[in-house]
């Protein structure tokens, strides 16, 4: 099951090109993250859009978590990762994500299909 792992990064404003250029797709950092861990498929960077600062969503995805726990334990990843956190003035990991399993979502939508006639039945009357 696919993984994303989610990192947000604060950087100066005269930096903030840089890091973009290093960070999105084709970039330095992604075309040698690539090499170095095979299982990270790829990622994805969002910049916010209201802030007097730059700050970024990077999530990265990846094939598992058992890949992923393996690379970020490996002696190679681990500078190509700091290389990322220095080009930054902040960085705050949040952690791995994944969805749901599907039995659960399952569950969901059945009872919104059903507060759904509900409601439907409720404004017939």
């Amino acid at each position: 099951m696919f993984i994303h792992v989610a990192t947000l990064y604060s950087v100066q404003p005269e930096a903030a090109d840089a890091f973009v250029r290093s960070i999105r797709a084709g970039g330095d950092w992604q075309r040698v993250a690539r090499r170095v861990a095979p299982d990270l498929v790829a990622s994805d960077l969002l910049q916010r859009q209201s802030s007097p600062s730059p700050v970024f969503l990077c999530i990265d995805f990846w094939v598992s978590r058992e890949r992923y726990l393996r690379v970020r334990e490996s002696p190679v990843y681990e500078p190509l990762l700091q290389l990322r956190h220095d080009m930054a003035g902040a960085t705050i990991e949040l952690g791995v994500f994944a969805f749901p399993a599907s039995a659960e979502t399952d569950v969901v939508l059945a009872h919104m299909a059903d507060l759904c006639t509900e409601a439907e039945s409720r404004g017939a009357r």
